[in-house]
């Protein structure tokens, strides 16, 4: 009881401490630390089920449409068990930005849109809490540690200083951004939402992670959105109306991204081409300028793609027009994953493959639930063979923190290996 009171402590002060976050981890079987939903997480909290979740419905659930596009086989090496069994899982979940668990499970297939009002709304970087007029949490609607924003909230209610909105969005997903998660998360909710037309999305403010990005900017500017706040890195709502629009099936996600991400360059592209030199069919996605997840040994790595034709880019110094050129043709895209996958919306050819490179200490399923539900071919390596046979809540709890930022070593022979297999 003494360490459930200290762990209870920690959060009141701290929402987003990760030291209690692992310990309640380490008392409980949830296999993902930043679930505090099941019942011994709650009792940990001192917190009851039956009182601080949201009875609140769906106003409505709209029909679900979707390419139906045929995902095809997964090629990785026979060496990469735990890889395997990762992305084995992946394809029952539910909410792909969340770990594989029994209440992560697809059950869901329709639109959602969920009205809520007199909301409150807490954000932190690692978690968002929305809570009805009850003084409750909207469970469907936030993301990850909810129950700690919610315990916090109770401690510090009295300090907190509130933004009030009439009308708002959240288009917040997780409190982070990156392209993948901006177009593929946030975008397809916002651009469901104005399809629909069942609400004038200009008396709404937006709630979004940062407006600071040039994406964004023409993002919104194309959705027609002229108010927008960020949430980064905290931030505390009360709002009259709140909408949370859902898409739940991320396939559909990634179809409404697709199309998206093309008529923003149809609509804004400059009256440029590319010469001739600059056409590729493999290319690399290239990390190297980039501050973590870098290929240690990569002038040998470099000199290996180029021996398999494979020109190299930096995404992130590429405009979104010129990568839709650059990728309009390709047969082959690789590189270590990362946000610059979600490049492949750009294209619609199911013959093109996908290849990416995970480094063995941080597996991601992201990208590759992206390249199935566009039906591309899938190959995936680690970066070296390794004999650990972690279990499945071992890889799980290793899917944020804390390798995903570590630099890692890439074993040429695998490299080689993968290029050989795309072909």
């Amino acid at each position: 009881m003494k360490l459930n009171s200290s762990l209870r402590l920690l959060l009141q002060s701290n929402p987003d401490s990760i030291e209690a976050l692992s310990a309640i981890g380490k008392l409980t079987s949830t296999q993902w630390i930043y679930d505090l939903s099941g019942l011994e997480s709650l009792n940990i909290l001192g917190l009851s089920k039956d009182k601080i979740y949201s009875e609140i419905q769906p106003i409505f659930k709209f029909h679900t449409k979707t390419l139906n596009r045929v995902s095809k086989k997964r090629i990785l090496f026979d060496d990469d068990a735990p890889l395997n069994n990762f992305l084995t899982h992946s394809e029952s979940k539910q909410d792909v930005i969340k770990p594989f668990c029994k209440s992560n499970l697809i059950d869901i297939r329709q639109d959602q849109l969920y009205i809520i009002q007199d909301a409150r709304i807490i954000c932190t970087p690692l978690s968002i809490c929305i809570i009805d007029s009850q003084g409750r949490i909207v469970k469907q609607a936030s993301h990850n540690a909810a129950e700690a924003l919610y315990l916090w909230e109770l401690s510090n209610h009295q300090n907190i200083k509130y933004t009030y909105f009439p009308k708002a969005i959240l288009g917040s997903v997780q409190q982070t951004f990156n392209i993948g998660h901006w177009f593929i998360d946030s975008i397809s909710r916002i651009a469901m939402l104005k399809n629909h037309k069942w609400i004038d999305i200009k008396q709404y403010h937006l709630l979004i992670d940062t407006v600071d990005h040039s994406i964004i900017k023409s993002s919104l500017s194309a959705l027609g959105i002229e108010n927008s706040v960020p949430t980064l890195p905290y931030s505390y709502f009360k709002v009259k109306e709140l909408i949370v629009p859902i898409i739940s099936s991320f396939d559909r996600r990634v179809d409404i991204a697709s199309e998206f991400m093309q008529k923003l360059v149809s609509i804004t592209r400059q009256n440029t081409s590319l010469p001739k030199k600059y056409c590729h069919k493999r290319i690399f996605l290239s990390r190297q300028n980039l501050s973590r997840r870098k290929i240690l040994n990569w002038p040998e790595i470099e000199k290996i793609l180029n021996n398999h034709h494979y020109h190299i880019i930096f995404p992130e110094e590429i405009s979104l027009f010129v990568l839709n050129d650059l990728l309009e043709d390709v047969e082959s895209i690789v590189g270590p994953n990362g946000s610059a996958f979600c490049n492949m919306l750009l294209n619609d050819d199911v013959k093109q493959s996908i290849g990416i490179i995970y480094p063995h200490t941080h597996l991601d399923d992201y990208y590759y639930r992206t390249s199935q539900a566009m039906g591309k071919q899938f190959f995936g390596i680690t970066n070296k063979f390794t004999q650990n046979k972690s279990s499945l809540k071992d890889l799980i709890s290793r899917y944020y923190y804390p390798s995903v930022a570590a630099d890692y070593w890439l074993d040429p022979n695998r490299l080689e290996q993968l290029l050989i297999k795309i072909g």
